[in-house]
């Protein structure tokens, strides 16, 4: 019983019952909406009652037509009622997606980039179950359970006999679904996660599609995901067996259910007890005693997979968001943010980044300052954290410690913050779905001028003309066909498109060939000029002559070392050594 309480205690306290408790007019409104409904449930046995015990005795016509009119009448209300209802839950559950979809979308976004996640837009599944459920037989069930009583209590007003039948029968309803929701248990959920798991195994096996042909490997893989698939189908094979004995064990429950009304009512006939418009009216208000509970219990066999997706919505719905500064109005904005596109330095504090819940630490103690107008080479042996470090200047992973764009934390930073200070170049460029155009703009509304200004600096002007609709070309997202030299030509546009305080590129030399490496120098030089802080991590020697200094990191990140270029190229004892670190 404790237990239960803490469970009632949790839901009431969560976000979504919080969010859902809004809508407090709503939720009387189908209240009362299924209050209608519910009490004009009694007209088919009151109808049966007029017929037989009034209309066969009285043989009037009039009285036949004019009973029947009402009938028909209060059908509609009935129906009206019903329709209204629906309407109004789905409505509810709109509201509610529009209230956290944004908080969903942001935080699902956030933790992709911060810690590894199978599926970032699982919550989009969740969210999808819960609605479902939150809008359909479930919900109408819950509403029309207090009912129940009542129909019991005129059951009892008909007969003793018949109320003790109709409480035995919802008795054994409820013994049904606690017994079946321990025999399905959390399959439904269980069985998500390895459809999901399969498809993921197929999905990810086709982006090496090229891969799998050259060496053969197709139908070795193959095999594999058909031992995965039959596994599922086994396991769902199972689970639906298990399901269809149950919903025919309730399917033929429903049936003795009305016979048993029917035989009790009878046996009452027989003995003078009961009329035979009594009788027939007993049978439709069983039916419909223990419809609502009966629906109570099929919502109950299947809820794990529902209580699974609330919680997971709940733990994402705890996890902070700050809207986009975007949405605030410039009074509010605070005196310490950046607003101009230029900041005199970059200062790190005893940051410390690390992963697999800090099991794993890759970069630490790292205490130093970057200035305006420097170009800053980050090298050093593979794993030693050179990538990390990059994504540490630009927030996308976590960390301890202290990062300041000209005494604004970086983890305060709005999303206006972000394009004034950072632009970033990754490793692996990706189109987005869109035009060239805006490709480069980030999905900004183009600014013609600036968008043929930084592609003239990066010396893709002419090769995007040649492109059928030139800037104007649709991309669909990935690599598209563009070679790699040019997808990071089109990336390096990208991040200086905005003109940010600080650039921010992963090796942006790798599948550049000589006139991008003379067009990446010009960059460079571009924005030293104009005074950005320009941190790169490099293999290429060629990066280095640009460079004003150098943080060297090695596979032991106590070991860093932050010095001018001249000292750090003096430090290699001989030029074998030098180009074993370097290629050209």
């Amino acid at each position: 019983m404790t237990d239960l309480k803490q469970q009632i205690l949790r839901i009431k306290n969560a976000s979504l019952t919080k969010l859902l408790l809004v809508h407090k007019i709503d939720i009387i409104w189908i209240f009362i909406a299924s209050s209608v409904s519910n009490l004009l449930m009694l007209t088919p046995m009151l109808y049966m009652l007029q017929i037989f015990d009034r209309i066969f005795i009285s043989q009037s016509v009039l009285t036949l037509l004019t009973i029947s009119s009402i009938v028909i009448f209060f059908y509609i209300i009935s129906s009206l009622s019903s329709y209204i209802r629906s309407k109004i839950i789905i409505a509810l559950g709109s509201r509610l997606e529009n209230n956290i979809n944004e908080h969903l979308f942001h935080v699902s976004f956030s933790e992709r980039l911060k810690k590894e996640v199978k599926n970032p837009v699982s919550y989009l599944d969740d969210l999808a179950v819960f609605r479902q459920w939150l809008t359909g037989a479930a919900v109408f069930a819950i509403f029309d359970l207090p009912w129940v009583p009542l129909y019991v209590l005129i059951m009892f007003v008909m007969h003793p006999l018949l109320g003790f039948a109709s409480l035995v029968l919802i008795l054994i309803l409820i013994v049904f679904g606690i017994y079946f929701s321990k025999i399905l248990g959390n399959q439904d959920e269980i069985l998500r996660q390895e459809e999901y798991e399969t498809n993921e195994f197929l999905y990810g096996k086709l982006r090496n599609s090229e891969i799998l042909s050259i060496y053969a490997l197709a139908s070795n893989f193959k095999e594999s995901w058909r031992r995965n698939k039959r596994k599922f189908y086994i396991s769902l094979n199972k689970s639906q067996k298990k399901t269809d004995v149950i919903q025919n064990i309730m399917k033929q429950y429903r049936f003795f259910s009305n016979s048993l009304a029917l035989t009790i009512g009878a046996y009452l006939v027989i003995s003078g007890e009961l009329t035979l418009g009594s009788m027939i009216a007993a049978s439709l208000l069983m039916a419909r005693t223990t419809q609502p509970v009966d629906g109570a219990v099929s919502t109950l066999s299947r809820i794990t997979i529902v209580r699974e997706a609330f919680w997971r919505l709940e733990e994402m719905l705890k996890v902070p968001f700050e809207r986009n500064m975007s949405s605030v109005d410039e009074k509010q904005v605070s005196n310490n943010a950046i607003t101009q596109n230029t900041v005199e330095n970059i200062s790190l504090s005893n940051v410390e980044v690390s992963y697999n819940d800090g099991n794993l630490i890759i970069l630490k103690n790292l205490s130093f300052e970057l200035h305006k107008g420097e170009v800053i080479s980050v090298v050093g042996n593979s794993g030693s954290g050179k990538t990390t470090m990059l994504k540490l200047l630009t927030g996308l992973v976590d960390y301890r410690g202290s990062v300041l764009y000209e005494n604004v934390e970086l983890k305060t930073f709005s999303r206006e913050d972000s394009e004034r200070c950072i632009g970033y170049l990754p490793q692996d460029i990706l189109m987005i779905p869109g035009t060239v155009a805006e490709n480069i703009s980030s999905l900004r509304l183009p600014d013609s001028k600036r968008i043929v200004e930084v592609a003239k600096l990066v010396g893709i002007h002419d090769f995007i003309l040649k492109f059928p609709e030139g800037y104007d070309t649709k991309l669909f997202g990935g690599r598209q066909n563009l070679s790699g030299g040019e997808r990071q030509r089109i990336g390096l546009a990208r991040a200086i498109y905005n003109d940010p305080a600080s650039i921010l590129l992963d090796e942006p030399n790798a599948a550049l060939d000589h006139s991008g490496e003379l067009a990446l120098n010009n960059v460079i030089n571009y924005c030293k000029n104009r005074g950005k802080i320009i941190v790169i991590v490099t293999h290429r020697r060629s990066v280095l002559k640009c460079s004003d200094r150098v943080i060297d990191l090695s596979s032991n990140s106590d070991s860093l070392k932050i010095i001018d270029r001249e000292t750090y190229l003096g430090s290699f004892k001989s030029k074998d050594d030098f180009d074993k670190r370097f290629t050209f």
